[in-house]
């Protein structure tokens, strides 16, 4: 009810008064569609746990730091920009234009992306490690279907089409899962096969993308599009700080799984995956739910960035949902903290369920996360994603060092703490950078 409160105050409820049930519908597709993906997740990590060893867990989410790399250097940068600058190009009509640039774009990321993968190849081929290159083949291709899902994501929430959104995210983690255990039961129980099962999902959810996009812009051809120079610079000019402290972010969250590899095991990365999906995951999902309804709203109020009455506005009610985030993250850490053995006992095979005692300092870590993604919004707002380059890059490189010293010095509760740690510095960092743009 406070959150709501909070909602209501910050005039998203009653942004206007002709459009309340039209509001009220999209927060629920938003609602349903994430707390599909999140059971989704949730199943899935039972499923996998029964189907996998820790080993074979782990291994799986090694490789799945791949396409986290692609996602945070190349996809992501590209995606927030197509978020921020759908309305505006919409608005003056250069619509046709801003899709070419981002088509071009999307383009060239996937010759990139094929470029890192096959120079991984080729370094497991030459240091005989050959047997792994299955394992590459299926990891780029669910890096690069998965990747144009989120770009089509980023452009369907810009355009407001919530009933889309919702249901690809939350057929795509039921999909994911299912896929990847039904090609381990027929195929065997390696992670080659729980890659193969994703790619496979990412696939079909992509081609219901493409049939809804198409329908969204039944008099747009997707292949005659022709990019604008003004829109490929713009877009590159927002996303080029995402993809420069990119590196940086992959760093972070990878080096947890890495670190735990070099100095505990692959097993113990199986246990701090799990760990990850149902404390970290849930409340970077709950954040998804509020994120999607409401920066494009946000991103509405503050135009291009340039006016000061649109932009006081969107930072208000940025400062309003940071308040509410802190209090669901507070519930849902007490409610860890009793729980944690019931959660582990449903949702993780009996072989996981000895480290259930690190899940309250998970959700405090993604919980944490989640404030500092709603508190960079007040750069957002204004266009100035140049803004969090250094808190970007700073934390990055502090969070892996966390995660490296604590894999060594106290093993898998060590890299729960480091990520903990980390969180709580990226937090309190956007916090005085947001209340120094305030003053």
């Amino acid at each position: 009810m406070v959150f709501i409160h909070l909602l209501y105050r910050a005039n998203f409820i009653h942004l206007m008064k002709s459009n309340l049930n039209r509001l009220g519908k999209e927060l629920l597709l938003v609602g349903f569609g994430q707390a599909a993906a999140a059971v989704g997740s949730i199943v899935g990590v039972r499923l996998m746990t029964g189907a996998l060893s820790p080993e074979a867990y782990g291994e799986v989410a090694l490789a799945i730091t791949f396409v986290t790399l692609i996602t945070q250097i190349l996809i992501g940068p590209l995606s927030v920009s197509l978020t921020r600058f759908y309305n505006f190009a919409l608005e003056k009509n250069e619509l046709p234009g801003f899709l070419g640039s981002s088509i071009a774009l999307l383009i060239q990321i996937s010759l990139a992306t094929l470029l890192i993968f096959t120079l991984g190849g080729v370094f497991l081929w030459l240091s005989g490690q050959a047997v792994y290159l299955s394992l590459v083949v299926f990891t780029l291709a669910f890096a690069l279907v998965s990747g144009v899902n989120v770009l089509l994501d980023s452009l369907q929430t810009a355009a407001r089409q919530r009933a889309v959104v919702a249901w690809h995210q939350g057929l795509g983690q039921w999909l994911r899962y299912l896929a990847a255990v039904a090609l381990i039961l027929l195929l065997g129980k390696t992670p080659t096969t729980a890659l193969a099962g994703y790619a496979l999902a990412a696939l079909l959810i992509l081609g219901s993308q493409l049939y809804f996009f198409k329908k969204k812009l039944p008099a747009v051809s997707l292949l005659r599009l022709q990019p604008d120079a003004g829109w490929t610079a713009r877009i590159l000019k927002y996303a080029v700080p995402f993809a420069s402290w990119g590196i940086f972010t992959w760093l972070q969250l990878s080096s947890d799984r890495w670190a735990l590899q070099t100095f505990s095991g692959t097993q113990d990365v199986g246990f701090y995956t799990v760990l990850y999906q149902l404390g970290y995951y849930p409340l970077m999902m709950v954040a998804n739910v509020f994120a999607q309804f409401v920066e494009p709203v946000l991103f509405r109020q503050a135009g291009d960035g340039t006016q000061p009455e649109r932009i006081e506005r969107a930072q208000r009610n940025t400062r309003r949902l940071l308040l509410g985030a802190f209090m669901l993250v507070a519930l849902a850490v007490a409610a860890a903290a009793v729980l944690h053995p019931l959660v582990f006992a449903w949702f993780a095979a009996p072989a996981y369920r000895s480290v259930s005692g690190l899940l309250p300092i998970m959700v405090l870590s993604g919980g944490t996360f989640a404030c500092g993604q709603i508190a960079s919004m007040t750069q957002l707002n204004r266009g100035e994603s140049q803004a969090l380059l250094w808190p970007k890059i700073t934390t990055g490189i502090a969070g892996t060092a966390f995660n490296w010293i604590g894999a060594a010095w106290l093993g898998l509760p060590g890299v729960v703490y480091a990520g903990a740690i980390f969180s709580i510095l990226y937090l309190v960092w956007l916090m005085l950078l947001q209340r120094r743009h305030s003053r």
